[in-house]
């Protein structure tokens, strides 16, 4: 027991020193985009309040023209606990870029340590549990997720350590039960979505598969409902329905939600034609005469825990998101590793050059050559241009119209700023010290503040300022398909108004 307990240290020190390398290195060096912005802005509510509000007494936070808050701008969008650890690390070591990222990435450390236990406790296969982990530590999708300052480490921390702790209740673990319970209501206050999806999966599987401990697993499903009930009951009158008109019944937009999310998770996380090595090994199996892929039962029922968990994410986020973001994946990516380790470690049995060359696919999709420039090259992006030129040249007492981007100036200037998507009353902006109108309109709201801006100020009483920054849509984005590795040269620079 004691050898099988230093074991697990070496491996836990094995995986918080690589996952630590990939995701603490030049963390600090990216400046916050516009959705990390306004969760430090938030966060920094609770020092001065004691809870999270869209209002900090100078600006609006809200990016849904104001329907993320209730009433004296109380935070509804999201639940509260990432907001509350951002705050707790800036008390201790003060608001900065790097500050703000810190705990996500230190949580995206534990999800990829959680997946090689979780990974091992599903199957008890060291090499699974492994190449589960390499996975993990090798995507660069996952690895830009996990170091942003929103909530996407947290919600992939505590559905692998739920899911975790379900399985250890289904062999009469000791403490399973409260684990389950703990690791939920965590999971809820991390983003309530998941929450839902999490019992959902649960409950179909331990009626497929395990009845006779339905009563077991149910307990700590009903006492979590009930832990979280009145925060339930408060979230539900949230307004997203009157933001984006959000139909049930709309079956078109959910087939198409669901075809974008298979389509990103395929180009990105699974590649599909790694599903014809079961097949394969069917084959070989059917050849030689010997037993199916695995007759193991314990074997089956993780699969299709796995698989239950990654259809009903995709179902529900298809009917329930705003957009069909490939962040909202974020819980069903480390699932997919695990499965994909399943068959690179089962490839074994055809042949070890067919596990390398599946391991290899999976590696090797990524562009790991791009993330370690990132990781050791500096990047410049048009709101790092804005705030540096804003906070040589101004001061905390003049006011910034902007169109979209205005997060991280009010996170890294604490000035006034009017305009990106609050849907405030953009009278003020029309004599506003600074005035910023970004090349790209990214939606409608952004379109309009604009348009106001164009109509509506006096260009006579502006001097036109080029920065050394290109004008690209975002700062840096997390999404696969719109982060950028490198610094932008053949942009149009940012163009900023001051007032003469």
């Amino acid at each position: 027991m004691k050898r099988l307990q230093t074991k697990d240290i070496w491996i836990s020190a094995i995986i918080f020193l690589a996952s630590g390398v990939m995701l603490l290195t030049n963390l600090g060096n990216h400046y916050l985009w516009q959705d990390e912005a306004q969760t430090s802005l938030i966060s920094q509510t609770i020092l001065d309040r004691g809870l999270p509000y869209g209002y900090n007494g100078k600006n609006y936070l809200s990016q849904e023209v104001g329907v993320e808050y209730g009433e004296n701008y109380i935070w509804k969008w999201h639940t509260w606990l990432p907001f509350y650890i951002q705050a707790g690390f800036f008390k201790l070591l003060g608001a900065s870029t790097f500050t703000a990222r810190l705990p996500f990435a230190l949580m995206g450390m534990l999800a990829i340590w959680a997946t090689f236990f979780f990974t091992r406790e599903l199957w008890k296969n060291d090499k699974i549990a492994a190449t589960a982990t390499l996975f993990l530590l090798c995507s660069v999708p996952f690895l830009l997720l996990m170091k942003q300052a929103r909530l996407y480490s947290p919600v992939a921390l505590f559905t692998i350590l739920s899911l975790w702790a379900y399985i250890r209740l289904l062999r009469s673990e000791k403490s399973a039960g409260w684990q389950l319970v703990i690791a939920s209501t965590l999971l809820f206050h991390s983003h309530y979505v998941y929450f839902a999806v999490l019992f959902a999966a649960l409950f179909i599987h331990v009626l497929l598969f395990c009845r006779p401990l339905f009563k077991k697993a149910l307990i700590p499903i009903a006492i979590s409902v009930g832990v979280n009930l009145p925060w339930i009951i408060w979230l539900s009158k949230m307004r997203i329905r009157e933001r984006y008109n959000i139909s049930l019944l709309d079956f078109q937009r959910h087939g198409f939600f669901i075809d974008l999310f298979l389509s990103d998770l395929t180009l990105y996380i699974f590649p599909p034609l790694l599903l014809f090595i079961p097949l394969l090994l069917a084959a070989v199996n059917y050849v030689k005469k010997t037993k199916p892929i695995s007759d193991d039962r314990n074997m089956w029922q993780g699969l299709v825990l796995l698989l239950l968990f990654i259809a009903i994410n995709i179902l529900t986020l298809a009917i329930a998101s705003p957009l069909p973001f490939f962040r909202y994946m974020t819980p069903v990516i480390p699932m997919l590793y695990i499965i994909l380790a399943l068959i690179a470690i089962s490839a074994l049995r055809i042949h070890v050059v067919v596990a390398l060359l599946t391991i290899g696919v999976v590696v090797l999709q990524n562009p790991l050559k791009d993330y370690y420039y990132e990781l050791t090259h500096d990047f410049n992006g048009p709101m790092e241009g804005i705030v540096q030129h804003l906070l040589q040249h101004g001061n905390e007492r003049q006011t910034v119209a902007i169109t979209y981007g205005d997060m991280p100036v009010k996170f890294y200037t604490n000035m006034r700023v009017i305009g990106g998507l609050t849907g405030e009353n953009l009278a003020p902006a029309r004599e506003a010290d600074w005035i910023i109108i970004r090349r790209n309109a990214i939606s409608p709201v952004d379109a309009h503040v604009k348009g106001y801006l164009i109509k509506n100020v006096d260009w006579r009483n502006y001097e036109r300022i080029a920065l050394n920054s290109p004008d690209t849509p975002f700062q840096n984005r997390e999404s696969p398909k719109e982060h950028r590795f490198r610094t932008k040269t053949d942009a149009p620079p940012v163009i900023i108004y001051k007032k003469k």
